[in-house]
């Protein structure tokens, strides 16, 4: 008679489990995907609400239609043609006024010491003769534009080098009145002033024309 003890049966996987294991994991993987989508929905409508009230509140707001809008003034009368010919003479001869200049940090009411004025007449006696008055030109001109060569483009995409040229001939009429009000040449120091203050308003324009898609001040 044989006495052995069989052994226990291995007992048996439930498939259910891994039925239900497999779909949790892959609740797992399409929550997110299925957020993203749904917030991009909600973003979506809106996105959508608010074109349809700056839509009624302003036809025009979308980019074309600001570049649209205003006409640039024409020929020597724009500001932006006469800042890119003094821009131009001063990348010929730049106005330095070298590692001599101290005034940074100066009061801005103080008066010139004697070295800073000797500084700064060295640095006007390098320049082309005709870089300075032509610079004070603009003090006549209180409107202009650049022209924007892709208009189509995102405003956030347009190239903005009008903006270091207008600096410089920023920097030379901020320098020149300086030089003038301490020789005592008040009325040429306002003029000066004057002039810097339409470098500052100069706006981009599309090739049509257009209202100002940006300022330097």
């Amino acid at each position: 008679m044989d006495m052995t003890i069989p052994a226990p049966p291995t007992p048996r996987r439930s498939r259910k489990r891994w039925f239900y294991i497999g779909g949790f994991v892959l609740l797992l993987l399409l929550a997110p995907l299925g957020l993203y989508h749904a917030l991009n929905w909600w973003n979506d409508r809106e996105m959508a609400a608010l074109y349809q009230e700056l839509d009624a509140e302003d036809p025009n707001w979308r980019w074309p239609d600001i570049l649209a809008e205003i006409q640039p003034p024409q020929g020597d009368s724009n500001s932006a043609v006469q800042i890119v010919k003094v821009a131009a003479l001063l990348k010929t001869t730049p106005f330095d006024t070298g590692p001599g200049w101290k005034r940074e940090g100066a009061p801005r009411n103080a008066r010139l010491s004697r070295e800073d004025a000797k500084t700064l007449q060295k640095a006007f006696a390098k320049l082309d003769p005709q870089t300075v008055p032509e610079a004070r030109k603009l003090k006549d001109l209180p409107t202009g534009g650049f022209a924007i060569k892709d208009a189509s483009k995102s405003f956030f995409l347009i190239n903005l080098d009008e903006v270091q040229s207008s600096r410089s001939v920023m920097n030379l009429l901020s320098h020149d009145a300086l030089q003038r009000g301490h020789h005592g040449d008040h009325t040429g120091a306002i003029e000066s002033c004057q002039a810097l203050t339409n470098t500052a308003r100069w706006r981009r324009c599309d090739r049509r024309g257009g209202r100002a898609a940006g300022r330097h001040g």
